[in-house]
Order: structure tokens, then C-alpha cells, then sequence
């Protein structure tokens, strides 16, 4: 079997979105020929955790965990970080990560090496791989870098070096890993030397817990609406919270009160804060982060789901919706009109609103009364070729021939 070493910080323990998609391409590239080793911080304790996920690493999967250096993280953090509002503070790990690789390629001797970011920074030890041992390496982002076009950089020089790092990993990588279709083609848009290895990969979900769900384990009392993981800042879920309230009102839903369950953290205490201001609280229900599979469950038992993307945004599709759509259950999302989100769920043939005017509250509450009468495409078939094309198993395929590419032309390194 050929040799993988994936580095990234994000991978179970942590809860992070980041480490479902390595965590699938782990269990899932062995299929496809591959001894996959992982180097990784694991568990951090400023992110939330799920320790039941290590179960799902395969057994054959090596994992070097690499911990932070959190007193050093900690005073770039004060000293740095809050001075000039420079980001990432993930920094601090690449160094004692790259020596943890190094030891890992001597041993195993790899083939590949794939870094996965954001952090982008973790791009910079596979530059450093590369250039030591003359390997194929594929750089893997989960988000754009510097160039997507919506973010004003806070501190000029820093923000220039961010560009230089990035234009250096898409001229050295022997390929680009997009997560969404969009993505990759502005990637090649904005460096048209190097468009023929950029290749697109998305996120995705495992089929798993497809079954009905019987009528008396689904809530009676109430319409449940329910958003899973955490809540950034700048995706506010109020609107929806006060178009529940105008609904109640009405009549509810179906005769039931609608409520809104916020199943993991909040970004700070501000949303419950601003709720309680406004008398909305009657009309959420805040719930404390659980494992991936206890989420899983509440999902398929919600009514409804909720996908809360960041405002004004285009390119890229959140992770949790791949995991909405293995669940099946009609999805309200605010989002654009005509972003890559919007187009995932166009295509999946799963019962689904989006709302991009979501100020307008009446309009909001008739969305949500409108998706939650309908009783067509509750379920999509079983044979939803896009929604097959989705799995993790079917993306890791994916991946793996973009992985064998690169050792065939390793003379493509430059």
C-alpha cells in the first residue's frame, strides 16, 4: 500500500468541524490502497471535544499527536496577537510538528504528504517536507486563504506575508485540494499557472442511522427547528428566533409551538444576552455540546434543521450541511441566493428554503410554515446520485486518485 502522512491540527479528539473531513479520508482511503499516518494536536482545550470519535479512527491508522505548546501559544496570544490583531496563533505548533513528521517519514517511508487547512500556516510544514525529501505533496483547504475577497485583513504587513505564504504553496504543491466546485475554479481564476492541479473534493457525510424514525420517538409537544455546532460570531440566529415568535402567534405550526434548539456552543454569551433583551428566550432552547453520534440522532429527530451561513458569503458550503443532508430532514438555511450552499441544497433533492432577506421577519415566519407543510421530498430516494456522490467513502475515492496522480508526475514538483 502506498504511504499518506496528513498533517493537520484538527483531528479526533478534537470536535472541530476541520477534523470530520480528515477523520473520512482516514477511514476511508485504506479502501482505496492507501496506509494512512496522521500527525495532529488532538484534543485542545479551548475547542470542544468528542472523545467517542477516536472509535472511528481505523485501527491501522497511525496518529502522532503533537500538543500544543500552550504557555508559548498563550503569550503570543497577549503579547502578539491582541496587539496588532494578527491571526494564528496555531503558529507555535508547526515547529514541533514538523520534527514529529520528519521522524514519521523516516520511518514509514511516505509517498505523499497532504497538509489540511485552515490554519493555513500547516501548508508551510508541507513546503518544508517537500523540500527536504524531494515528496509529492497535496495541499488541502478547507476554507480559502487570503484570497476570497470578503475579509478586510487587520494588520497590512502581516496580511502581505499571508499572500506571500499563499502564492508560495499554490506555485510549489504538486496539487490543490478545493472543497467545493466554486472554490476550485477561483483558485485557478487567481493563479492560472498552476489551474491543471487544482481539483475539487468536498466535504461530506456517512450514510449511517438512514432508518425511519418511529412516530413516538419524534416530539409531539413541539415543532423542534435545531441547529448543531457552534454559533460564530456573525451568524445570528435572532431572526429566525423572532419569526418563531410571530408563528406562535398564528397558531404555531402543525397546532405545536415552534422551537429553536441550539444544540452545541455559542461564540460568547451576546446572542443569549440579546434574546433575553428582547423577550425571545421563550422560543430557543439553549443545549450543551454532545458527541457526533447523540447529534447525529437529534437531527433525524428535529422537524426541521437549520443552517446559518456567515452574511455575504459565496464561496464555500459550511460542513455541517453535508451532515444535514444524511439526515434527511427539511433544511432552512440563510444563506445567498446564489452560493455554493444554496447550490449544494438545489441539488440534493432534500426539502429546503433559502432565505437571503431574513430581516424580513414576515417573510422569514411564511418560509418556515410554507417547508414545514410540505410533505413532498421529506426523504430523498435511495438511489440520489448527488447525495451518493457525497459520502465520505465516494469523496475519499476521490481523493485518492488525485493522491496516485501526484506520485506518477513527482517530476511536476518545483
Amino acid at each position: 500500500m502506498a504511504k499518506l502522512l496528513i498533517v493537520t491540527p484538527f483531528f479526533p479528539p478534537s470536535a472541530a468541524s476541520g477534523s470530520f473531513r480528515i477523520l473520512g479520508f482516514a477511514k476511508h482511503l485504506p479502501k482505496f490502497g492507501w496506509d494512512v499516518t496522521v500527525v495532529s494536536s488532538g484534543s485542545r482545550p479551548w475547542e470542544a471535544n468528542d472523545p467517542e470519535l477516536i472509535n472511528q479512527i481505523p485501527p491501522q491508522t497511525s496518529v502522532r499527536y503533537v500538543d500544543f505548546p500552550l504557555e508559548r501559544a498563550r503569550l503570543l496570544w497577549h503579547q502578539v496577537l491582541q496587539r496588532f490583531r494578527i491571526k494564528g496563533c496555531t503558529d507555535v505548533w508547526n515547529r514541533p510538528a514538523l520534527k514529529e513528521c520528519r521522524i514519521a517519514i523516516e520511518k514509514d517511508r511516505t509517498d505523499v504528504v497532504l497538509t489540511s487547512g485552515p490554519p493555513h500556516n500547516v501548508h508551510l510544514i508541507g513546503r518544508s517536507l517537500q523540500r527536504q525529501y524531494s515528496l509529492p505533496w497535496v495541499a488541502d483547504f478547507r476554507d480559502p486563504w487570503c484570497s476570497w475577497g470578503n475579509e478586510t485583513p487587520y494588520f497590512n504587513n502581516h496580511f502581505l506575508l499571508e499572500h506571500f505564504w499563499e502564492r508560495s504553496v499554490f506555485q510549489r504543491a504538486s496539487m490543490i485540494v478545493a472543497n467545493t466546485e466554486n472554490t476550485a475554479r477561483m483558485f485557478k481564476e487567481l493563479f492560472p499557472g498552476v489551474a491543471d492541479r487544482i481539483v475539487a473534493v468536498p466535504n461530506g457525510y456517512d450514510p449511517m442511522g438512514m432508518e425511519p424514525i418511529a412516530p413516538e420517538r419524534k416530539h409531539h409537544e413541539r415543532f423542534t427547528l435545531l441547529h448543531t455546532g457552534m454559533i460564530y460570531a456573525g451568524r445570528n440566529p435572532q431572526p429566525i428566533v423572532e419569526a418563531l415568535r410571530q408563528l406562535t402567534m398564528k397558531g404555531g405550526i402543525h397546532g405545536k409551538t415552534p422551537v429553536l434548539r441550539l444544540l452545541g456552543k455559542c461564540f460568547d454569551d451576546s446572542l443569549r444576552i440579546d434574546l433575553e433583551r428582547l423577550g425571545l428566550l421563550r422560543w430557543v432552547e439553549f443545549a450543551d455540546s454532545v458527541s457526533y453520534l447523540e447529534a447525529a440522532k437529534e437531527a433525524r429527530l428535529s422537524d426541521m434543521l437549520v443552517l446559518l451561513d456567515s452574511p455575504g458569503r459565496r464561496i464555500g458550503v459550511p460542513a455541517k450541511l453535508y451532515e444535514y443532508l444524511g439526515s434527511c430532514r427539511p433544511i432552512l438555511a440563510l444563506s445567498e441566493k446564489n452560493s455554493d450552499s444554496a447550490l449544494v441544497l438545489q441539488k440534493s433533492g432534500v426539502a429546503h428554503r433559502v432565505v437571503s432577506d431574513f430581516l424580513d421577519i414576515e417573510h422569514l415566519s411564511e418560509v418556515i410554515k410554507n417547508l414545514a407543510e410540505e410533505t413532498t421530498a421529506m426523504r430523498p430516494a435511495k438511489d440520489n446520485s448527488f447525495l451518493n456522490s457525497l459520502t465520505r467513502e465516494s469523496n475519499a475515492q476521490k481523493l485518492s486518485h488525485a493522491l496516485k496522480s501526484v506520485m506518477l508526475h513527482k517530476n511536476t514538483i518545483r
